[in-house]
């Protein structure tokens, strides 16, 4: 039998991916397409999943800023989400985040790809 771990989740394969790359000592990890928001009122793009499109957020009033100071909307779960990955981003202070792609919700503790080093 093989040896077997846990990973950080808090509800999304992206908490995984980054807890990932964190234990196999990333010093930086890159996010795309972490939008946590309904960009463009799709819930992922095209051809990456099966893309929700009835912008929750428009109705449950859910809203959050974006990249470019825009509100767009989302929902509870992608914002709770969202809060415990920037409590994780809190955690891992040796750890660069980056974002890509100011159409998404900010980010708390994650630098925007082309304000990056």
């Amino acid at each position: 039998e093989l040896p077997r771990g846990s990973l950080y989740c808090s509800g999304t394969v992206t908490h995984m991916a980054v807890d990932l790359g964190v234990r196999l000592g990333a010093t930086r990890i890159v996010l795309v397409g972490a939008d946590f928001a309904f960009v463009s009122g799709k819930s992922h793009a095209d051809g990456v999943a099966e893309p929700r499109t009835d912008s929750p957020g428009t109705q449950t009033n859910t809203w959050v800023r974006n990249g470019l100071g825009e509100r767009v909307p989302t929902e509870p779960k992608l914002a709770a989400y969202r809060r415990d990955l920037e409590a994780y981003i809190t955690a891992h202070p040796k750890v660069e985040f980056v974002k890509a792609g100011r159409r998404g919700a900010e980010l708390a503790g994650a630098r925007w790809l082309e304000e990056a080093k």
